[in-house]
């Protein structure tokens, strides 16, 4: 029986097979093994993306056995972006695409598969890791029934089949204005221009980071910003999607922010308005330009300036605290509810009031009076 491989770690990040750090120490430099057991370097300088672009080598190559699960992971794989093609510029696609991959070494052969064991793996993902994940699987395992992958009768990620867990109780904290302005003004002593950037625009709109990172040049249209929500376009289609704009008259702070992030990028002809100049060039399947940043990035940058400034504790705040900051600042200054909330793009009030929750909320004075308590104090 082969020896199972030692398990490889590089700063806390578990390294897939056959991807290895520089052997001169270079950081952000990395070493891929071929089959033929030469290696191929390249430049990555964050860890995950490395590991990212092994476990998509590693796919390539070992999923052309068809009794295998990974064989019809990748079958899967492929027609779903022949399908649907738009999945390709979604960063969510590859994280799912690793999940779903990421099973397929926890179950080699498909004849190993039950419904029970299927269940037990589920079982040990967090609430958060079902949610992303259950679709998809679902969506996976409905192609295998047709092409005849499945070793089930059943598609166990149905959802009268799966049970889900509770959401946990746990809140990260809020981000308070004061820490907000220290992160911002952090930001570019550790090179992200970038960043203070999409801090500002985040502040000025509420924007989520996903649509932050897409805005670009020709979002600016006539002295104001206008752009379509891209998480209500997914939930109620073209027609009924949220679409905003900002006059830059009326809001000047955003407007030298969008030019600001706008003249940082023409120094390498990038079109977006936040962007981060990398340690190398290079363009991937989910990226048009190398500067580009993709939100998971976003979010990693933010949390560097924040534990390098030392703010929070066990549940830091993240970059979509910065959201929750500019809806109370609103609040605090008088704004009707229901005008935070489509600002917000937000289809209830009960929504926008959570990102109230954990902030020091206003109060309304009390003008009523009790004349006669019928007795004395």
């Amino acid at each position: 029986m082969p020896r199972k491989p030692q398990e490889r770690y590089f700063q806390g990040v578990l390294l897939p097979d056959n991807l290895y750090p520089d052997d001169s120490g270079r950081p952000g430099y990395w070493r891929y093994r071929r089959p033929d057991r030469t290696f191929k370097r390249f430049i990555e300088p964050d860890t995950h993306e490395a590991c990212a672009i092994a476990e998509e080598n590693n796919a390539a190559r070992s999923g052309t056995d068809r009794s295998t699960t990974l064989y019809a992971v990748n079958q899967y794989i492929n027609y779903a972006e022949k399908l649907r093609p738009g999945l390709l510029k979604k960063e969510s696609w590859y994280n799912r695409k690793n999940a779903m991959r990421g099973f397929a070494k926890e179950y080699p052969t498909r004849t190993a598969i039950m419904e029970e064991t299927v269940w037990r793996w589920w079982d040990t993902l967090t609430h958060s890791q079902q949610g992303l994940r259950r679709s998809e699987f679902r969506r996976m395992w409905a192609y295998w029934l047709r092409k005849n992958y499945s070793p089930t009768q059943k598609n166990p990620f149905d959802k009268d089949m799966l049970q889900g867990k509770e959401r946990p109780t746990v809140e990260r904290e809020r981000l308070s204005v004061e820490d907000y302005w220290r992160i911002y003004h952090h930001a570019p002593s550790m090179g992200y221009n970038g960043l203070q950037v999409a801090m500002g625009i985040a502040l000025t709109t509420m924007l989520r980071r996903s649509d932050i990172v897409a805005l670009q040049a020709v979002n600016v249209q006539s002295n104001r910003l206008e752009l379509t929500v891209h998480k209500s376009l997914e939930q109620r289609g073209q027609i009924r999607a949220a679409r905003l704009h900002w006059t830059f008259d009326k809001h000047p702070e955003l407007a030298d922010l969008v030019q600001r992030g706008l003249a940082y990028g023409a120094r390498s002809n990038c079109p977006y308005v936040v962007s981060h100049k990398p340690l190398r060039h290079n363009t991937s399947k989910a990226k048009t330009h190398s500067w580009q940043i993709l939100p998971n990035a976003l979010s990693k940058q933010f949390a560097k300036v924040r534990d390098d400034l030392k703010i929070g504790g066990e549940h830091p705040p993240t970059f979509h605290e910065v959201r929750s900051t500019g809806s109370y600042l609103l609040a605090e200054q008088g704004e009707e509810i229901t005008d935070i909330m489509e600002s917000m793009a937000h289809s209830e009030v009960e929504m926008t009031k959570l990102y109230h929750d954990g902030h020091p909320l206003p109060s309304e004075p009390v003008l009523l009076r009790v004349k006669d308590f019928g007795g004395e104090f």
